[in-house]
């Protein structure tokens, strides 16, 4: 008797044990399911007021690239054998397909990505020039108390304003310099690229970079394929790093093929540079999209402005919608 007694108490024991631990489970599986749903309002939304355009992202952007190269237009990128690298990115990411340049020069090009207008129209030594004061993206960074910096490999020094080299360093490949920044401490941001792997390493990037590679590298003083083939080892490493997830990079020529003008627009904001590859890289950008809508340097710096809620600075960036419909 008291043998089956201790048998049905057992039985009631494990049976009662057994629903506990199931309750226990659908609360854990419930409050795993609430979690997800926090971090989904914890998401950031992008909204384009001009074209009425709404784009959430699954998480905040904290990291913005720029990686410029040089002197390629679209259709000797895009589609070209000689660009596979760059092709299998525009398959898996989103990119531009009517997207020009400012101006047909290199050095307005970068004043423009950096300032919204081509303040200085020619390629010049900033030795020669007098800083210009008028404010860049830099001066919108520092008052939401967010970090830069410019890399470009084989500078010599921080802040350095000469040429290093016939396909090195290339001083008006460096916008920065050309502008009261490099009178501050604000100069000492810019660095060679040696410091950016240092920084993916560290896990240390900014909120913005600015990329320049050496002129060989940036298939200036080269082929399509060198650049393309450098492309394919460099930005693997952006890729495969832990700050992958919340960043988007941008890979943009500076002008297009030699004499093209095509651009769109009039005015003080009408574009005159050529049709140029524009391929944005992010877990946020969506896969294969080709966009059909005119941009420009402007809309860039529009669409950094816009991730990283810096206002504008008045200029062609405020005249420029941000590229939103390149995202998710």
């Amino acid at each position: 008797m008291l043998t089956s007694l201790l048998l049905s108490f057992n039985a009631k024991a494990i049976f009662l044990l057994g629903f506990v631990l199931i309750v226990l489970s659908v609360f854990q599986f419930r409050g795993n399911f609430i979690n997800f749903n926090s971090i989904a309002q914890a998401e950031t939304n992008f909204t384009d007021n001009t074209s009425g355009h709404n784009t959430t992202m699954n998480w905040k952007i904290q990291h913005v690239i720029i990686l410029i190269m040089e002197n390629k237009g679209y259709n000797q990128v895009i589609g070209s054998s000689e660009a596979p690298y760059q092709n299998e990115l525009v398959k898996h990411y989103a990119s531009a397909s009517k997207y020009y340049g400012v101006y047909p020069d290199s050095l307005p090009n970068y004043i423009a990505m950096i300032s919204g207008y081509p303040y200085i129209t020619e390629d010049k030594d900033p030795g020669m020039l007098t800083p210009l004061k008028e404010p860049t993206i830099v001066n919108l960074l520092q008052s939401k108390n967010l970090t830069w910096q410019g890399y470009f490999e084989d500078m010599p020094g921080v802040c350095h304003i000469k040429d290093s080299g016939k396909s090195g360093y290339i001083v008006h490949h460096n916008p920065f310099v050309y502008f009261d920044i490099r009178n501050d401490d604000s100069c000492k941001n810019t660095v060679g690229l040696d410091n950016f792997f240092k920084d993916i390493f560290n896990r240390s990037i900014p909120n913005y970079s600015f990329i320049v590679p050496n002129n060989i590298h940036n298939s200036h003083d080269s082929t399509m394929a060198e650049g393309d083939k450098w492309l394919s080892t460099f930005v693997p490493k952006i890729m495969n790093s832990a700050i992958f997830n919340n960043t988007i990079l941008f890979i943009v020529y500076d002008e297009g093929q030699k004499h093209d003008e095509s651009g769109f627009g009039s005015g003080t904001y009408g574009v005159k540079g050529g049709r140029l590859p524009l391929i944005a890289v992010s877990p946020l950008a969506k896969e294969g999209f080709v966009s059909p809508v005119e941009y420009s340097h402007y809309n860039l710096l529009s669409t950094i402005e816009k991730i990283l809620s810096l206002g504008n600075l008045g200029k062609g960036d405020a005249a420029s919608k941000p590229m939103m419909d390149l995202f998710k």
